[in-house]
């Protein structure tokens, strides 16, 4: 079924009969049809002595937790990184509204006022070419 297995177990009931099956097939070519694509592996067999079904399991279970343990953790991690860019993402637009909201304030009092709008306008071009700074002190800038 396209699956690679590198390892595999086999319970005997009798354990001299496992002993000769082990000794016997360990090294051997697998053998088949020539053609099968195992033809030419060779068996790597080995009995384990005192060593129970429950052991295996309980083996497999214990890397099976730990790998769902590691999932679920970059899940977590996946999580908390997706959460914290859209926080971002809706403090910019919460930004970008509050700076359009007081732009169009602005705008809105300025239309009434000319004389306020062209002094700002003014104020804000001395502030950039360094005017109106006390003496002694040099216009930091780009």
């Amino acid at each position: 079924s396209g699956k690679n297995f590198t390892e595999g177990w086999v319970e005997f009931e009798d354990k001299s009969i496992a002993k000769t099956v082990a000794a016997t097939l360990n090294g051997q070519q697998i053998g088949g049809k020539r053609r099968s694509a195992y033809h030419f592996d060779l068996w790597c067999m080995k009995y384990l002595p005192k060593f129970k079904w429950d052991h295996l399991t309980e083996e497999i279970n214990y890397e099976k937790a730990i790998r769902e343990q590691r999932m679920a953790q970059e899940l977590a991690s996946a999580k908390r990184e997706r959460d914290f860019y859209l926080s971002r993402v809706d403090k910019a637009k919460a930004q970008a509204a509050m700076a359009e909201r007081r732009q169009k304030k602005q705008q809105q009092q300025g239309y009434g006022d000319g004389q306020r709008d062209a002094a700002a306008a003014a104020t804000a071009a001395a502030a950039a070419a360094g005017e109106g700074q006390p003496e002694g002190l040099a216009a930091v800038g780009g």
